[in-house]
This record gives C-alpha cells, sequence and structure tokens, in this order.
C-alpha cells in the first residue's frame, strides 16, 4: 500500500508536468483523461495550484458538445526553479522555468526559433550578452554525424534528417557550436566530473522520452561511423511489442521510454 502523501504528491507532479507539456493550453477533462485519474483528484489539484498562482486559467478551448473548458496553463510570470550545487571546492547554481515545453517533431525552423529566444531570455537574466560568450554546446536526441553537425535518420526527429543545425546556429551566433548527441554529452560529463573519473571505459545509459547510451571506449567518445553505435532505443527486445517511431516493433524505446506513463499514477 502506497502512503497518501507519497501519492498526493506524485499525482501533483505529473498534474504539472501535463500542462507544462501542453504548449497550448490543456482541460481539466483533458488532463483527467490523459493521466487516468479522477475528476474529482484532476479539480482537486488544479484548485490548489490556481491558489498558490503556479497555474492559470487562459480561456476556453473547444467544445465537446457541452460547456467550453476552461484551459489551464503554467504562469510564466512565476515557477522559477533555482538549482545549487556546493562541491568541496565549487559553487554551481542554475536557474530555469517550468513553462518551456517542446515538441522536438514541430520541425527544426520552429524549435531553433524557440532555442534562440529561450537562450536570449537566459543571457538577460544573467545580465550579459552574446558578446560574453566564448562557445556553445548542444546536446539533441539523435544521431549526431559531428563532422558535418547535422543528424543522421533520428527516429524521434522527424524533419531534422541532414538539416544543417550546426551552420544554422554558428549563423545566428557567430559563435563557434559543438554539435552532438545528448547521451554522448552526459558520458562526457560523467566522465569528467562523476562517478566515471578515471575510467577509460564507460557506458551512460540515458532513458526518457527516447532511450540512448553514450559510449567511452579506450578514453575516447565512441560514436559509430554515422553517429548510431549508442541507439541501444532500437534494439528489438519483443517481436510482438508496440510500434517504435523507427518503424519497427517492439524496439526496447518504445517498451520503456515515452513521456508521461500513465502508470505512474495513482487514482
Amino acid at each position: 500500500m502506497l502512503p497518501d502523501g507519497f501519492v498526493r504528491v506524485t499525482n501533483k507532479a505529473a498534474v504539472v508536468e501535463g500542462i507544462r507539456q501542453s504548449a497550448s493550453g490543456i482541460s481539466r477533462a483533458e488532463l483527467a483523461e490523459t493521466l487516468g485519474l479522477s475528476r474529482s483528484t484532476i479539480s482537486a489539484i488544479v484548485d490548489n495550484l490556481l491558489d498558490c498562482g503556479l497555474v492559470v486559467e487562459q480561456g476556453t478551448g473547444a467544445s465537446r458538445g457541452g460547456r467550453r473548458p476552461i484551459e489551464l496553463k503554467l504562469n510564466g510570470a512565476v515557477g522559477r526553479v533555482v538549482g545549487i550545487d556546493i562541491g568541496a571546492s565549487h559553487l554551481s547554481a542554475v536557474v530555469a522555468g517550468l513553462d518551456e515545453p517542446l515538441r522536438i517533431e514541430s520541425g527544426p525552423q520552429e524549435c531553433l526559433r524557440r532555442v534562440f529566444g529561450l537562450v536570449e531570455a537566459v543571457l538577460r537574466l544573467a545580465a550579459s550578452d552574446m558578446a560574453h560568450v566564448t562557445a556553445i554546446s548542444v546536446g539533441v536526441p539523435g544521431p549526431v554525424v559531428a563532422n558535418l553537425g547535422m543528424v543522421s535518420a533520428p527516429p524521434i526527429m522527424p524533419g531534422w534528417d541532414a538539416f544543417p543545425i550546426r551552420q544554422r546556429m554558428e549563423d545566428h551566433w557567430h559563435k563557434p557550436i559543438r554539435l552532438d548527441n545528448d547521451a554522448d554529452l552526459a558520458a562526457v560529463g560523467e566522465w569528467t566530473f562523476g562517478i566515471g573519473q578515471g575510467q577509460a571505459n564507460l557506458a551512460y545509459i540515458k532513458i526518457g522520452t527516447g532511450i540512448g547510451c553514450g559510449l567511452l571506449l579506450d578514453g575516447n567518445l565512441y560514436r559509430g561511423a554515422l553517429g548510431t553505435a549508442g541507439e541501444i532505443g532500437h534494439v528489438t527486445i519483443s517481436d510482438d511489442g508496440p510500434p517504435c517511431t523507427c518503424g519497427n516493433y517492439g524496439c526496447l524505446e518504445a517498451m520503456a521510454g515515452g513521456p508521461l506513463p500513465s502508470a505512474q499514477f495513482w487514482p
């Protein structure tokens, strides 16, 4: 039996994430349907979020036969979160917002427009500008052809294949850009600062909407000829499994990855 407090906190986090992922707004009924929670549970959580100002009502959506539903979105004026890392010889801090959903399937033009806007906002928040930036590192959830600065046949990035991501960013910012797979960059980070320090060989497993692996072999980042060495998410583990974004069935990613799996939440 799960403790009541754990269930309440988990359900509340699920509702916040459900609202965050809906860029155009989402109704209480849609939240209940998406998360598999009761209408009364959703209403109680939303009322609490409205009272504390984290969520706002933004008008009405399309009718499904009755009254037009009131749509919800995160309040961009609040909801900033601060992360602080206190080490033995360093102090790091990051400020982030809760209202930055992004759908990679929107394509490179729309997504990069959002990237450019967010970077400018972060620099303003830090009382800085691009003139103070030396270089920029970018991680993407797909196989990267490093020497070309683009992705190759990325399963969860429709419309991005062979798009010149690095060149587009360099043209916009006029700064050196390092483009790499997100799991590969995480592996390098773990090797540099984390539990992988001093190790010649390391495998970093990333589980999210997709599943990937960053590999360090003999102290070098190993991508494979087309950047697909770590694409373990598309290994078939069940011939009778569900369809995957890559076109196959039963891939590890199709069975164990993905946003907001409803099995995490409790009515």
